[in-house]
């Protein structure tokens, strides 16, 4: 083998106009570098990243005033590490994702962007719009349509008038398909024109995966996936009243008609029987075709994870609750934070 050495080059004299050229033109390419870098950053940032509000996968800020300060500290969120040498959990579940809230990073996934039934985990979203678009305190009349709605429901009598904090209570809480209805109808005039501000407020929240086709999630034809549920979740939480919500066990409404409806959440993780330490609550979704499924987010010493299970491999009643439960536990005890 055979060295060949570079060849000699003779030392230029300093001279001081060359000098400045030199330095003026190192200058710029360095500029030119960082402004390319930061342009980078940002657009790997838009695409994947969150905001203290928990808007994960770039998703429009509430406020139009957030300063670029507030959104430099947003993008300079470092996502948590698995601890080397961590096996990866079994999870019995076809499809599954675990989210980091604050740095919207994917911590283990299996099949996240496949779109998929999700059942009455769809009633996020029918939340979401109550919250965005109805007044809690407005009274809303049970239609006929909604008291023959199959399934779960919190047994509404036609023409019965009930809050839409009731309802919304009877949504979350009980998975009430008739209370779907009547927000449906209440808040767009018709579940058609509700579904539609269904769809379009998922394309406004970037998820791509997903096609809602009633408010209750009861036609397995409307499909969501993972990913777009962990992202649904996390901007739910932006709402105090959803949050309240979702963590209540167990709960009495009575409607302006005077009928009671004892609601009982189908959420075992904030249930004594089930109950995972530091829930902040989910949604739960069952049909015989989407399976057993469960989102849930829980947080412990500031950090906010969110799982997502869709269809169990186990048909039990508790089955996505102990796959969310293990998922949950194992990102808590195997993640290394940096904030």
């Amino acid at each position: 083998m055979s060295y060949i050495l570079p060849p000699k080059i003779e030392k230029e004299k300093s001279d001081p106009k060359t000098l400045f050229y030199k330095i003026t033109a190192i200058s710029v390419g360095v500029f030119l570098l960082l402004f390319l870098f930061q342009k980078s950053a940002n657009y790997i940032s838009n695409k994947n990243n969150t905001n203290n509000n928990g808007n994960v996968l770039g998703v429009k800020s509430e406020s139009e005033n957030v300063s670029k300060i507030d959104e430099l500290k947003n993008k300079l969120v470092l996502p948590p590490i698995i601890i080397p040498g961590t096996p990866k959990p079994i999870i019995n579940a076809k499809n599954y994702i675990l989210v980091d809230q604050k740095s919207a990073e994917i911590i283990v996934a299996k099949d996240e962007y496949i779109s998929v039934p999700v059942a009455s985990i769809t009633k996020l979203m029918t939340a979401v719009l109550t919250m965005e678009n109805g007044k809690l305190d407005d009274i809303a009349t049970v239609s006929k349509n909604a008291v023959y709605t199959n399934g779960s429901t919190i047994s509404l009598a036609i023409d019965e008038k009930i809050s839409i904090d009731d309802l919304l209570n009877a949504l979350l809480i009980n998975s009430a398909n008739d209370s779907a209805i009547v927000l449906a109808e209440h808040i767009s005039g018709s579940e058609e024109k509700f579904v539609e501000l269904m769809n379009s407020k998922a394309k406004d929240l970037r998820m791509n995966n997903t096609n809602f086709l009633d408010p209750a999630g009861l036609n397995d034809e409307g499909k969501s996936s993972a990913h777009d549920i962990a992202t649904l979740l996390s901007y739910a939480l932006r709402f105090d009243k959803i949050k309240s919500i979702i963590k209540t066990s167990e709960k009495d409404i009575t409607s302006v008609s005077g009928l009671n409806h004892h609601l009982v959440n189908s959420n075992r993780l904030v249930k004594e029987e089930m109950f995972f330490s530091g829930i902040i609550g989910g949604k739960t979704g069952f049909t015989p075709t989407a399976g057993h499924n469960l989102v849930s987010a829980a947080e412990r010493d500031g950090h906010i994870l969110i799982a997502v299970i869709i269809n169990t491999f186990s048909n039990t009643n508790t089955a996505s609750a102990e796959e969310c439960k293990a998922l949950l536990e194992w990102g808590y005890n195997n993640l290394k934070y940096f904030y």
